[in-house]
């Protein structure tokens, strides 16, 4: 296998796995059939339209409210400040796998699967399952890690670190 620069669409598992290893990301073939990602964006949809609804949606990405910006000026935890913040164009939907059989049923696809296990073995814990939902006027986030608080997700030595 040559050392491409650019990721193509591939049938091919290992392939792709080169491809995450090289470029960061992949494109696998058929990953999902378009029924099943319809019904995922009507679903998806349909729970954050709830959220907003209940007044429980998860806003952010405006220039007041940007992740991260946790805290206000005097150190406190802002807790209302991402809650149905309308000024927020971005809405994050959080523990997909509470939401609908869809969404379970995503975590269960084969080949995404083989892949995860070429990538990081045959245990490894799936710490978020949400959907992000960007839309216009949003700013830019920068770049970051989640989970700042555990300790690094794989061994030394690992190929893909």
């Amino acid at each position: 296998m040559t050392n491409k620069k650019t990721t193509e669409l591939s049938p091919d598992l290992i392939a792709c796995v080169h491809d995450l290893e090289l470029n960061g990301f992949c494109y696998v073939e058929k990953a999902i059939d378009p029924k099943e990602l319809s019904d995922l964006k009507k679903r998806l949809s349909e729970q954050a339209l709830a959220e907003e609804k209940l007044g429980v949606a998860y806003r952010e990405g405006g220039t007041n409210v940007n992740w991260g910006d946790f805290y206000d000026e005097d150190g406190k935890i802002r807790k209302n400040a991402y809650i149905n913040s309308k000024e927020n164009p971005n809405q994050r939907v959080w523990m997909l796998v509470n939401k609908g059989q869809a969404f379970v049923n995503l975590l269960k696809k084969t080949r995404i699967r083989k892949i995860m296990n070429i990538l990081l073995g045959d245990e490894y814990i799936l710490s978020s399952h949400g959907a992000n939902i960007v839309r216009p006027g949003n700013i830019p986030m920068p770049l970051h890690t989640d989970q700042w608080w555990m300790p690094p997700p794989t061994r030394k030595g690992r190929r893909h670190l």
